[in-house]
């Protein structure tokens, strides 16, 4: 789609002037002129109702500038805010989206978070908020009429249909929550382990990530692909189809999205959730399966590598399982996935 960008940058708590854990990110879409910015960020320990200030920065002299975007207020730990602004003229600031190196966002607690994409630092004690100024007073070097956002070097930016979405950067300083090794074997149990069909064997996922994987920087580039071969297909009626070899599961239907509707009430968010839909439209189905103890799964298809798997957890599917059914060059194909109460029409 011409004229469309779309980058994700993950956002790391600063504590002390120090670079912390990450926490979250924010997603930058920019379409017509028109920028959305989301963030999605997890505080363990923070309070809500609490003001956050939401700005983009650029920098001078050494001095991190903040422009202010927006405020929201905080839910129990989490900051959730959707800003949507001119992409040539941030907020009426005058700065365009393509001159920000990052964003960062304060809580009224002393909170600081932040992300950048200028390959800079961030340093706590440099920033400071500058107010809107004039049109007047605003350097030509700042204002931008039709330009598309620059890409900094290194980031990842993409033309693509508007489903996708692509990541600027990988995770750091992230750690991982490991389940016991004697959970590693697929078993009939409540908690699903995850286990790999080749060698390569991911092992067991929590809903954390592990910082010491580092993927091949063109990973993220290929993470989902469509298979056309079998686009066409899937998208057809739900049918029963085996993903897996070893019998671990009695049955398996690939479902579409409307099939979620007959699925619990508690569970109608799944409709919103982006990550099922990214993978849904990538490969035309998503899988429902049922093991050997009853115990149902809601699948998505895609790959295993570091950023896929940052996703994955942020949206509430932390196991992965691979598959000789999901097939794409040089990757490795499979279904990230988590337990589910049996849907209405199984019931």
């Amino acid at each position: 789609m011409a004229g469309y960008r779309r980058f994700i940058a993950y956002v790391y708590d600063y504590e002390n002037g120090k670079k912390g854990s990450n926490c979250g990110f924010i997603k930058v879409e920019v379409k017509d002129q028109q920028c959305s910015v989301e963030i999605h960020l997890h505080c363990p320990g923070l309070p809500e109702n609490v003001k956050c200030n939401i700005y983009g920065f650029t920098r001078k002299d050494g001095l991190i500038n903040g422009i202010l975007l927006d405020t929201c207020e905080t839910e129990k730990e989490t900051v959730e805010c959707l800003i949507i602004t001119d992409a040539t003229d941030m907020n009426d600031s005058g700065v365009a989206m393509g001159k920000l190196g990052g964003m960062i966002i304060t809580s009224d607690t002393g909170g600081f978070f932040g992300t950048e994409w200028d390959d800079q630092p961030i340093r706590p004690e440099n920033f400071h908020e500058i107010k809107a100024m004039p049109d007047a007073d605003i350097p030509e070097s700042a204002k931008i009429t039709s330009q598309k956002p620059e890409v900094p070097a290194g980031m990842v930016l993409q033309e693509m249909p508007e489903e996708l979405e692509d990541i600027s950067e990988k995770p750091e300083d992230i750690s991982l929550t490991k389940v016991p090794d004697d959970s590693l074997s697929i078993e009939p149990s409540a908690n699903i382990p995850v286990q790999g069909t080749s060698d390569n064997k991911p092992g067991t996922e929590s809903s954390y990530i592990s910082d010491n994987t580092v993927e091949d920087s063109n990973s993220s580039e290929n993470a989902g692909n469509p298979v056309p071969e079998r686009n066409a297909e899937n998208r057809k009626t739900s049918a029963e189809f085996s993903p897996f070899s070893d019998g671990e599961l009695i049955s398996a239907w690939k479902i579409h999205l409307d099939d979620l509707k007959h699925f619990p009430r508690y569970y109608c968010a799944l409709r919103n959730n982006r990550f099922l839909q990214y993978g849904h439209y990538n490969f035309g189905y998503l899988l429902l399966g049922q093991r050997n103890n009853g115990q149902y799964i809601l699948g998505v298809p895609g790959v295993y590598n570091q950023q896929e798997r940052f996703m994955a957890n942020m949206f509430g599917f932390p196991y992965f399982r691979e598959s000789s059914y999901i097939e794409i060059p040089k990757m490795r194909g499979g279904y990230w996935y988590r337990l589910i109460d049996a849907p209405d029409s199984h019931r």
